[in-house]
């Protein structure tokens, strides 16, 4: 996760544009398409296996935490465990979305994926989450860097001081326009916090906040990110 002369290009999910996103073939394409790093989204399933999908549930299959591993793989043979992906995404690094928010049905107060991506995933491996117990508890766990989220729509000059424990800030595009951008990236310098946007596939954009400063793009679109970056 070395700071580069330029964003960091982190492909959304994997390579979603090319491929089902959250599927290995997402994940083993994205470097070739110019990625530096991938985003991903992390459940539990009934016995507690780390799989990769973006929602609680899955449509025709309900919710993944209400099933044990071996029956998602029967059903789900596309959607892969946290190991599968990692392996997957070498050599880019990784950052990991725990899901684990209490306004959705598998919350987990334990924080139980927490505490075990805490333990398991590779050191310099970037663990996010909205939900900030659940940040601190992987970081608690183990050697992992991790990630402070700001939901879009609110003001990310209001969660510096509160990121500063953290590795990188995660900001909304909507929250970063014109000026702001700048502003913000200054004032997490200042605290010697990196800044990572999410999420954009516009080539404008994507060389506005690469221009104020970011230390990376969250993109769908990681070849475009690429073109506009080189």
């Amino acid at each position: 996760m070395r700071i580069l002369e330029r964003p960091w290009i982190i492909a959304h999910r994997g390579a979603g544009l090319r491929h089902r996103e959250n599927t290995l073939e997402a994940f083993a394409a994205a470097g070739g398409l110019g990625a530096d790093a991938v985003e991903l989204d992390v459940r539990r399933t009934a016995d507690g296996v780390l799989v990769v999908h973006h929602d609680a549930s899955v449509p025709g299959f309900g919710l993944l935490v209400d099933h044990a591993f071996d029956d998602v793989r029967a059903s789900l043979a596309w959607v892969p465990t946290l190991s599968e992906a990692l392996a997957a995404c070498d050599p880019l690094w990784v950052n990991v979305e725990i899901k684990n928010s209490p306004f959705e049905p598998d919350w987990d107060p334990e924080d139980t994926v927490a505490a075990t991506i805490g333990a398991l995933v590779p050191h310099g491996t970037l663990v996010s989450s909205f939900n900030p117990a659940t940040v601190e508890r992987a970081r608690a766990s183990g050697p992992v860097r991790t990630g402070y989220l700001v939901f879009e729509g609110m003001d990310p000059a209001d969660f510096l001081d509160a990121a500063v424990s953290h590795d990188t800030l995660h900001v909304a595009v909507a929250d970063l326009p014109p000026g702001k951008d700048r502003e913000i990236v200054a004032a997490a310098s200042e605290r010697g916090l990196p800044v990572i946007v999410y999420t954009t596939d516009e080539p404008d954009e994507i060389e506005r906040f690469a221009a104020a400063g970011v230390a990376g793009v969250i993109t769908n679109a990681p070849d475009v990110a690429a073109a506009v970056l080189s």
